[in-house]
């Protein structure tokens, strides 16, 4: 990164100038017995200001107002208070409306107030009135500097098309006065915002002519670094001997111009960092190594933070470049730790963590990475709530970098620095009590924090054994809820068959009774009552049996075309006492088509569609029409049954709808039979019906055999934990539900992880052989 003298730029004019153009105001619109001297108002306080200002609005005064607020200015940081800002605003309000020529030094100690206080969108409000209350016509260095300013802060918002509006206006006016080092400034600006733009070349020519207006203008200062921000835009743009040259001049301008400025202090370790760069690029790895290690110890011996950080992460590229990657990932956590800790290195941090994130990527370590890149998350959510403070912080170091340093050159302003020392003295005292204190504060909180810890861990031991006397008593129950259910199924099995046999003796003496008497209506009605009875009984055994199958389903291969041929020759006859074309189209071609299936599942739902077309021709019984056919689709089979009748019942397709609820009667318990099958084997049935016709469509999948992996080779799936929980919900189907199962590896079909496909393949493979062990092993490659 590149670092200029664009952090050390004039805010917009010096304190000579201020003081001169207060003495002459003075001297000229005020009386002589009225004038206040310097020594007089810089030793004010607070009430001292309020009351001047006060007195000033109350008679109409503005004799020594400018120097008044000029000082208040230069001391507000440390007499600023409530009641001296709301006397500031009264003064104002009277400066606008009767003085508009004061109105530039009340906005400017207004700027410096909200400066204070990082309160950009003020910052920004009074540097502009400042600019619109100068007196256009007449051009002077406070226009140009205050322009400066404020496209000082649109840069660093990051809006360069206005940052560079106000500053080609500050160039003009700079032009228009013969100022150079204004210009010299402007053109530094220029380059940053050619470099964040990309435009290096365009940036080098920008510092080339800032190098110019220096020269003209006397103020060699910062050169140096000027020629480091070249030599590392030559270095990108891959032009070392260049880099190398400006790095040279970089280090004789240093040493023959600003070794003794506190100010140019981190000049030696940027022209280390640029060696190490240097090095880098013609894979010097030692000789990079050994600049970077002498910049780190500079930067350490001399407190430069940031260039720091930069020569730490530079050492960290440079194991990259050799491959090292473990020790790479070593000095990264050292590093993270070692800024843990540190709020105003967030950005640092950051950094530090998405590259630890790649390279924990890059070594297949994803729960690392992901653990790195979540903190990288939660830290740039912080940097989002403290971005503003920073910048508005780093705007006001920058406009305060030139005052500070014309300060230095006022002997009161050394007796001050002398007594803000001596009270961080004092404070440094106090601040080592305060470490001491709160280190034995903290020492007591950890024994507290053991105490806790102790009694939650036996706390935790107790509740362990309560669960583990719990889960005991739980499998208990679950054993015995597995003999209740087995009780539950032979008593079905009494009710369903050993009751039914008295009733179908019943029901031949009572056809014995119905021969003497043929014709008596409580005969008839006690033998419908018995055949409806017996009827309940072999559906409630029917029922009972299709049950228990929802876990012990047995799959065998079906010839579909023969069964479903078998099923409509065995309803022929009661077909054609309704009058029913029947079309049969399952022979056409398709004899050797097999489904995999529980065959009393398969007759169930069969036997019901074709029961339900029969009720629905009972009704009319001229003129009906049943086609049946078989079309496949990859893995696919679909059944059609198409009815054609006088009338089809408007509720017929309610039948076929699975979340359809049916009253109590022998009709619903048939339906619940035919609901249960459909669950159970996990078929797709739809049903689509108008005034005159109906179309049943099943689709049921098709048999396949290309299962050939021996069971062992399962054992070798290792699927990242990234993508189990998206393939988790297949584990909540039957291994019989093979329609289901092949919607499910569809939907996953564009997963591009390998291993994941693998497994998908042994999937499909196990549910067309339909093997369970082999599908149960699967699952566990998912736990």
């Amino acid at each position: 990164m590149c670092r200029t003298d664009s952090n050390r730029m004039a805010s917009r004019s010096t304190l000579i100038t201020k003081w001169v153009v207060c003495w002459l105001f003075c001297w000229i619109f005020s009386p002589a017995h009225a004038r206040l001297n310097y020594k007089q108002i810089q030793g004010w306080k607070t009430g001292e200001y309020i009351q001047f200002m006060n007195t000033a609005r109350s008679n109409n005064d503005t004799t020594n107002l400018l120097p008044v607020l000029v000082s208040l200015e230069e001391n507000l940081l440390l007499i600023s208070s409530d009641r001296l800002i709301d006397e500031l605003q009264h003064t104002m309000y009277f400066v606008e409306k009767k003085y508009p020529d004061l109105r530039y030094y009340v906005y400017a100690v207004y700027k410096k107030y909200y400066s204070n206080l990082l309160n950009k969108p003020k910052i920004f409000e009074y540097s502009y009135k400042m600019y619109k209350s100068l007196d256009k016509s007449i051009v002077n260095e406070n226009v140009v500097w205050n322009l400066i300013d404020i496209g000082n802060i649109f840069f660093v918002e990051k809006e360069y098309k206005n940052a560079k509006r106000f500053y080609q206006k500050a160039e003009k006016l700079a032009h228009s006065i013969a100022n150079k080092q204004p210009l010299a400034v402007i053109y530094v600006n220029y380059s940053l915002i050619n470099e964040a733009e990309s435009k290096l070349s365009e940036a080098i020519r920008n510092y080339q002519t800032s190098f110019k207006y220096r020269f003209e203008s006397d103020n060699v200062k910062f050169i140096s670094i000027n020629y480091i921000c070249i030599a590392q835009l030559y270095l990108r743009l891959k032009q070392p001997d260049s880099c190398l040259y400006y790095t040279n001049k970089a280090e004789n301008y240093y040493y023959y111009k600003g070794q003794k400025s506190a100010t140019l202090i981190d000049i030696p370790a940027q022209i280390f960092e640029v060696r190490s760069d240097y090095a880098k690029y013609f894979k010097n790895y030692d000789e990079s190594r050994y600049y970077n290690k002498k910049g780190q110890q500079y930067c350490i011996d001399h407190g430069i933070r940031d260039i720091l950080f930069d020569l730490e992460m530079g050492e960290v590229n440079l194991l990259l470049a050799q491959q090292a990657h473990n020790e790479a990932i070593y000095l990264l956590e050292f590093l993270y730790q070692k800024y843990l800790e540190d709020p105003e290195m967030l950005h640092q941090r950051k950094r530090i963590c998405i590259q630890l994130g790649q390279l924990f990527k890059k070594v297949n370590a994803y729960q690392q990475a992901n653990l790195f890149m979540n903190r990288a998350i939660q830290i740039d959510k912080k940097i989002d709530n403290s971005e503003l403070n920073q910048q508005l912080g780093l705007m006001s170091s920058i406009l305060t970098v030139f005052e500070n340093e014309s300060k230095l050159s006022s002997a009161q302003k050394e007796l001050q620095l002398q007594r803000v020392s001596s009270e961080l003295r004092i404070k440094e005292r106090q601040a080592s009590l305060l470490i001491a204190g709160v280190a034995l504060v903290f020492g007591i909180v950890l024994i507290l924090l053991f105490i806790v810890f102790q009694r939650n861990r036996m706390r935790l031991v107790k509740l362990q054994r309560k669960l583990v006397a719990q889960s005991n008593e739980d499998r208990i129950k679950g054993n015995e809820l597995t003999v209740t259910n087995q009780l539950k199924d032979k008593l079905f099995s009494i009710i369903a068959h050993d009751l039914r046999n008295p009733l179908n003796r019943l029901l031949v003496e009572l056809a014995i009774v119905r021969n003497k008497y043929p014709n008596n209506e409580t005969v008839n009605e006690i033998e419908s009552t018995l055949k409806q009875t017996i009827a309940l009984f072999e559906e409630f055994l029917v029922w009972s049996r299709l049950y228990n199958k929802k876990n012990t389903v047995h799959l065998v291969r079906i010839n579909l075309c023969e069964e479903l041929h078998k099923s409509l020759v065995f309803n022929e006859i009661m077909l054609k006492e309704h009058g029913v074309e029947v079309h049969n189209d399952v022979q056409r071609g398709t004899r050797n088509m097999f489904v995999r299936s529980d065959f009393q599942i398969f007759k169930i739902i069969i036997e019901t569609v074709l029961q339900k077309a029969i009720e629905q021709f009972s009704q009319h019984p001229k003129a009906n029409f049943l086609r049946v056919e078989v079309d496949e689709s990859g893995d696919q089979a679909t059944i059609r049954f198409e009815i054609r009748s006088q009338g089809i019942d408007p509720n017929f397709s309610l039948f076929f709808n699975a979340h359809t609820n049916f009253s109590a009667s022998l009709d619903s318990f048939y339906a619940a039979i035919y609901q249960l099958a459909v669950q159970v084997s996990g078929w797709e049935i739809t049903c689509n019906s108008s005034e005159n016709s109906a179309e049943i469509s099943i689709v049921l999948p098709l048999y396949r055999s290309t299962l050939k992996d021996p069971e062992g080779e399962l054992l070798r799936f290792n699927i990242p934990d990234e993508w189990k929980a998206q393939l988790s919900e297949v584990m909540q189907l039957k291994f019989y539900q093979i329609s289901q199962i092949r919607n499910f590896i569809k939907s996953k079909s564009s997963i591009e992880n390998q291993e994941v496909q693998s497994w998908l393949k042994k999937l499909e493979e196990a549910i067309n052989e339909s093997n369970e062990q082999y599908f149960m092993q699967l699952m566990k490659n998912l736990k």
